[in-house]
């Protein structure tokens, strides 16, 4: 079977149903069954599909370089498509799933926005036209994994856009939590 292909029986008696993952949306296609749709999300990419998706579009992170503490922080992650031609974004989720994760100016992981959540076996399909710029947004209330509130200092935060196979990582980007 060919990397990125799955075939499975939709049900008694019926025929195998064959869906290319990684390349085309196929109309109609639906998972019968959750083992299906897992089996499918464990595929790996191929990965001259996923140098090409990662150098045709450009990922962004911004949050703003100083904050109070206890205040919230919104983070924003900008994709854009760099390409002259549409790109297929299978992205996982029900919506575009991206993580953030905040650690300590030393590398200690601090927060991690998709900590012990479950990504729905959901393959989403989005499309981005020439140029075209998907903008995805989560807010960081400045606690730690313990549910404490996270003490002033230097931070780093980056994100990671679950794609097909690896996810995609914006470089990352400074925050300064101070009184002033």
């Amino acid at each position: 079977m060919p990397l990125g292909t799955a075939s499975f029986h939709t049900g008694p008696g019926t025929t195998p149903a064959r869906s290319v993952f990684w390349g085309r949306h196929i109309p109609g296609f639906s998972f019968p069954t959750a083992a299906a749709a897992i089996a499918l999300l464990a595929l790996p990419a191929p990965s001259a599909a996923m140098t090409m998706l990662a150098d045709s579009l450009q990922l962004t992170l911004t949050a703003p370089a100083r904050v109070r503490p206890g205040v919230p922080i919104l983070f924003t992650l900008r994709v854009r498509n760099q390409t002259q031609r549409a790109l297929d974004l299978y992205l996982r989720g029900r919506t575009a799933t991206f993580d953030l994760i905040v650690a300590r100016e030393g590398g200690e992981v601090v927060w991690r926005r998709l900590e012990d959540e479950i990504i729905p076996a959901i393959v989403h399909l989005r499309v981005l036209r020439p140029g075209e710029e998907m903008e995805l947004a989560a807010e960081w209330d400045q606690r730690a994994r313990s549910g404490s509130s996270v003490a002033p200092g230097e931070y780093s935060a980056r994100a990671l856009l679950l794609a097909e196979g690896e996810p995609l990582e914006a470089p990352p980007v400074r925050l300064q939590i101070a009184e002033r």
